[in-house]
């Protein structure tokens, strides 16, 4: 996810190197393995000749944590970056959420959260605490408005949400993008899990609910087809 169009696209490669920050921060912590992905979800080239838009999904397990996932796009008028860490334990520990979409050179959304599936005390107190705080670290970042209505059973006041015309607040995204992640890693080695023998109920239906609503759903069937997409979403990103 290095090449120029990307660097070209977002004039400083400020999000090209974002996926392996990720790893990099987890893995000086916890082991990780590659989980097996399906050639075709792995790589994924447009239906559309003309459209260099290319995709690749991620997918790590996380030792003691959960399951990293990561769909990335890439091509001249669009990058979208897509990071979601998914708990073991999630009546311990909450959801790492994010999404970056730039399109023609225009930052079109930026949401970085972490979002408790179950409200125990410990959950509640990092919601009201240390992510608040974190969340006024970074009120320069512009407002990106309401939260569309789907969004909000799962995301918390505290979350980062920006867009904007042009592409200014990239390198400040990044810094937030990174301050969460670490914010995300502290609370994990501080609160222990159990990783479940079998999904949670509350993730899976966090996870049926973001299939349903994706609203990068026009995006993705258009350019890579409807039944992949439906399949993407179901057995990879969101599996």
């Amino acid at each position: 996810m290095t090449s120029k169009s990307i660097q070209d696209l977002t004039e400083r490669g400020v999000l090209s190197t974002l996926w392996e920050e990720t790893c990099a921060a987890l893995e000086g912590l916890f082991p990780m393995r590659e989980t097996p992905i399906p050639r075709e979800f792995a790589l994924r080239l447009p239906l559309n000749p003309k459209s260099d838009s290319v995709l690749t999904f991620n997918d790590r397990a996380v030792e003691g944590v959960g399951d990293l996932r990561a769909t990335l796009i890439a091509g001249s008028r669009a990058e979208i970056v897509n990071v979601m860490l998914f708990p073991a334990d999630v009546q311990r520990h909450p959801v790492f959420a994010s999404e970056i979409v730039v399109f023609a050179k225009a930052l079109r959304v930026g949401v970085i959260d972490l979002q408790p599936l179950v409200r125990t005390q410990e959950q509640e107190g990092l919601i009201e605490g240390d992510l608040a705080a974190l969340r006024s670290r970074f009120g320069d970042l512009s407002d990106g408005g309401e939260l569309p209505d789907w969004a909000r059973e799962h995301f918390t006041p505290a979350c980062v949400h920006v867009r904007e015309p042009g592409l200014e607040s990239l390198p400040r995204l990044r810094e937030a993008y990174l301050a969460y992640l670490r914010l995300f890693i502290q609370y994990v080695r501080n609160n222990p899990g159990t990783p479940a023998a079998t999904e949670d109920p509350a993730l899976r239906h966090y996870k049926d609910h973001h299939i349903a609503n994706t609203p990068g759903w026009p995006f993705l069937s258009r350019l890579y087809g409807e039944d992949w997409t439906r399949r993407f979403l179901r057995e990879g990103m969101y599996a």
